[in-house]
């Protein structure tokens, strides 16, 4: 595998067999862990699909899938609205469909710009309805921000994490996991998601924190008390009630903290350590060198520095 990319920013990562094939690269990412999966089956999901296609780069969406689909299709920009509408009619049947998935991106293996989403029939799973969307590095923190305030005002989650997100591929996820291990090493406010594993113990747990952690319904009593009472140190970080939820702002924008460049993301480690009590003592492997021990270090890397240094 080869790396690309400047010295103060995370590198993509693609094979050296074939540039094409990018294994993994940061970009900027949302994901929910969903409650009232019913509501968001009905048409929750959709709205927030076209919440996503108002802020992407138009023309960057080139790839979807779904669980219905053997393999990626390639969209032109003028079939997303028929696309769209064919996914807000299938909303209309009222139904759960169990372990449906939904895909679109710029790239089928590690996008810069994505949306996924996982349905789950509670009465089949314990593991509760995820979704994801990756907006590009350049997009203004304000954006992200906005974005994250409009889903606690108008949707149920148990929780939520935006800010700097590793993109990685599933298709190649030894190699993916390997190379973001050395990234992770060095840039500790980059977030690892693997919303399929953490949606296994999200309906109690927080799976991690980041520049904006959406607490739930779950969280209200100690932890919004523990977080409101906090005195926080860090400039520009606040806390926000909404309506379905608490917003943790951990600082004026997302950081990557290279610890290279001796940079440290003192306000995204504040927020962790706040939240490290709700925060899952236990998180599911991701996989390869991220074994049990080592992701658990990296989850409570600010609550606990000396495991994951």
């Amino acid at each position: 595998m080869t790396e690309v990319g400047s010295p103060l920013f995370p590198k993509r990562v693609y094979l050296a067999a074939d540039p094409r094939l990018t294994v993994a690269r940061a970009t900027l990412g949302v994901t929910l862990y969903l409650d009232d999966p019913h509501a968001w089956a009905a048409g929750g999901w959709t709205a927030l699909f076209d919440a996503f296609l108002a802020r992407a780069p138009a023309g960057r969406l080139h790839w979807f899938t779904t669980s219905m689909l053997p393999e990626w299709k390639h969209i032109r920009p003028s079939e997303l609205p028929q696309l769209r509408e064919h996914l807000a009619a299938d909303t209309l049947l009222g139904r759960m469909r169990h372990l449906f998935s939904f895909e679109i991106a710029d790239d089928r293996y590690a996008p810069s710009v994505g949306f996924r989403y996982r349905e789950i029939d509670p009465a089949r799973s314990n593991r509760t309805a995820w979704l994801q969307l990756l907006l590009p590095p350049e997009t203004p923190a304000d954006e992200l921000l906005a974005l994250m305030i409009e889903i606690g005002q108008l949707y149920r989650v148990y929780s939520g994490i935006a800010g700097w997100t590793a993109s990685y591929s599933r298709a190649f996820g030894g190699a993916a996991l390997e190379a973001l291990w050395g990234t992770c090493k060095r840039y500790i406010g980059l977030d690892v998601q693997s919303p399929d594993h953490a949606s296994r113990r999200a309906a109690t747990w927080l799976p991690s924190t980041s520049w904006l952690t959406l607490l739930g319904s779950r969280f209200a009593g100690e932890a919004i008390e523990a977080v409101g009472k906090h005195e926080w140190r860090t400039s520009g970080s606040r806390v926000l009630p909404l309506r379905h939820g608490t917003l943790v702002k951990a600082g004026a924008a997302p950081e990557l903290g290279d610890t290279n460049g001796m940079e440290y993301p003192a306000a995204q480690s504040e927020a962790a350590q706040v939240l490290s009590r709700w925060t899952d003592p236990a998180p599911a492997p991701l996989g390869a060198a991220f074994d049990e021990e080592a992701t658990s270090a990296w989850v409570h890397r600010f609550a606990h520095h000396e495991a994951w240094i």
